[in-house]
């Protein structure tokens, strides 16, 4: 565990607005917080707060994983040896603040008791109260991880449209540098809803210590009736590569872009409106390795299924009797039937917890 001696003061943000250049604007204070790293190696966090001219800096070194409240994964039939997560919370239980503080930081460019947070059994919502002007509220990860995982969360804005002013739900992925580089780049996914209509975008945004430029890489149609609930998934190097879906759906994929979103990351669950009483939703909410999941202890040349329909992932045991499954990015964690066949018999685990990453050793006959 990580003994935190200080937490910063994080500037908020403002929503995406079209510049005259035809550039989505997406200006920004900076928000500066340089997670901990989360998968189990021993790395240096620091950080640094300013009062005026003087810096203090906090440098802790410790072995850090992420503390995750999610019941331990569990399968009548196998073994789990090693754990694809980095981060999850499903979001689906009330929780105290105090809890969620140990793996957040709220905080925005909302004045106090206007930005608010709150874990009920129907996500996290991140919201603002009636404001002038416009104002953010976040949840920011104190861990941080990549650029070889997952991330992902189902988010929704609220059922009815904003009709005035402006209301959006964000999730960004966020270069954890900030305080080393000044760079406060991220590509982010929001949904916007604005004169009863609503969109979806999908962007990225280069900044140095306070504001950042957005370009939009894809938008759904501005109209009523647009999704207010998306599952959202996002993959990327931080450098040249960027992938999101929505549900099962690619909507947007390059490997050609200047990114310059130095790993690691964190994830930001945001709100953001002008003027009006807003909230984001966001449940299972998830970071995993982009690796395959492998089950060992398999009888040489069975095949191997995982799941059905859109989360159908298979493969063939090798001669060592390892078996390596690659689901899809959007269904890369869930519960799924695992079926093992070969030689005249077949095995089934009716329930299988898997993630990306993990290893999976079958046991009994």
């Amino acid at each position: 565990m990580v003994t935190q001696l200080a937490r910063p003061e994080d500037s908020g943000t403002r929503p995406v607005v079209a510049g005259t250049d035809g550039r989505r604007r997406h200006p920004r204070p900076s928000r500066v917080r340089r997670g901990r790293v989360a998968p189990n190696y021993v790395r240096r966090w620091r950080i640094e707060v300013a009062l005026g001219a003087v810096v203090l800096v906090v440098v802790a070194t410790s072995l850090t994983i992420w503390p995750a409240p999610a019941p331990a994964r569990v399968a009548n039939g196998a073994d789990l040896t090693r754990s694809g997560i980095v981060m999850a919370d499903a979001f689906d239980r009330p929780v105290s603040r105090g809890q969620l503080m140990d793996h957040y930081v709220f905080n925005g460019s909302a004045a106090p008791g206007v930005g608010w947070t709150r874990a009920t059994a129907r996500g996290l919502q991140v919201g603002v109260t009636p404001h002038p002007g416009w104002a953010g509220w976040f949840a920011v990860t104190l861990d941080a991880a990549g650029p070889g995982v997952i991330w992902h969360t189902e988010m929704s804005r609220p059922l009815q449209p904003a009709r005035t002013g402006e209301g959006e739900a964000v999730f960004a992925v966020q270069t954890a540098t900030t305080q080393h580089s000044g760079a406060i780049n991220y590509v982010v996914v929001s949904a916007l809803s604005t004169r009863g209509e609503g969109e979806w975008l999908v962007g990225y945004a280069h900044g140095v210590i306070a504001n950042a430029d957005t370009d939009v890489l894809w938008r759904s149609p501005l109209r009523v009736g647009a999704p207010t609930t998306e599952p959202v998934t996002i993959r990327t190097d931080g450098r040249r590569t960027l992938a999101v879906w929505l549900g099962t759906r690619r909507v947007y994929a390059s490997d050609r872009l200047r990114l310059d979103v130095p790993a690691p990351f964190q994830a930001y669950l945001e709100v953001q409106s002008r003027q009006i009483g807003y909230v984001a939703s966001f449940q299972d909410f998830w970071v995993a390795d982009a690796s395959p999941v492998t089950v060992t202890g398999v009888p040489p040349g069975a095949r191997v299924r995982l799941g059905s329909g859109a989360r159908l992932a298979t493969a063939t045991a090798g001669r060592d009797g390892t078996a390596s499954l690659v689901p899809a990015p959007p269904t890369l964690v869930g519960t799924g039937a695992l079926t093992v066949a070969g030689s005249g018999r077949r095995r089934d685990i009716a329930h299988l917890p898997y993630a990306g990453g993990d290893v999976w050793h079958l046991t009994g006959g």
